[in-house]
């Protein structure tokens, strides 16, 4: 592959670990019902829940900017899909609001770094007249996943149940990071 295609490449990867990332981040506003029916969860439990990934996101987001300077785009993006991976294989297993919470806290801490690494990544491969068009076409990602994730989510959900379907999420995120 040339230099300008492989570019080119790392900005379909970007694109793709974008939407990998906005339809695992959804996916538990559409699970949540059977979830709490199945564990028993309070409306509070639901609602901690659902909260503990605003907090996880916050701990990292400029944290990962300090991250990707230091240590590249490359690294980062690595060992943040794999936890993120880990995190959302973690709610297909969970058994307590405890899992659930530690769960969703990891996928916010591992999702944080995401749009500095994506930034990093465009400005290192791509030249400064290249980079708008680049950036435009990976963050293309975030409506698109929002507006397929839903149906997604939902047909696996009727299709297998809420456990399986986060597996199923564990399994398209984790084969991302063998393509970075």
């Amino acid at each position: 592959m040339t230099r300008t295609r492989y570019r080119w490449f790392i900005v379909f990867l970007l694109f793709a670990i974008t939407a990998i990332n906005y339809v695992d981040r959804a996916a538990i506003a559409y699970a949540i019902p059977a979830i709490q029916r199945d564990l028993g969860l309070s409306s509070t439990d639901v609602g901690l829940v659902l909260g503990a990934f605003g907090l996880g996101y916050a701990i990292t987001t400029l944290a990962g900017g300090f991250a990707v300077d230091r240590y590249g785009a490359r690294a980062v993006l690595t060992v943040a899909a794999i936890l993120w991976s880990l995190s959302i294989g973690m709610t297909g297993v969970a058994t307590s609001v405890a899992v659930l919470y530690a769960a969703r806290v990891l996928l916010g801490v591992s999702e944080g770094p995401n749009f500095p690494a994506l930034t990093g990544a465009v400005s290192a491969w791509l030249s400064p007249h290249e980079r708008a068009t680049a950036l435009a076409n990976a963050l293309l990602a975030v409506p698109l996943a929002l507006a397929v994730g839903g149906p997604i989510v939902t047909s696996l959900l009727a299709w297998l149940d809420w456990r399986l379907t986060f597996i199923t999420l564990f399994v398209l995120s984790a084969a991302w990071v063998p393509l970075w």
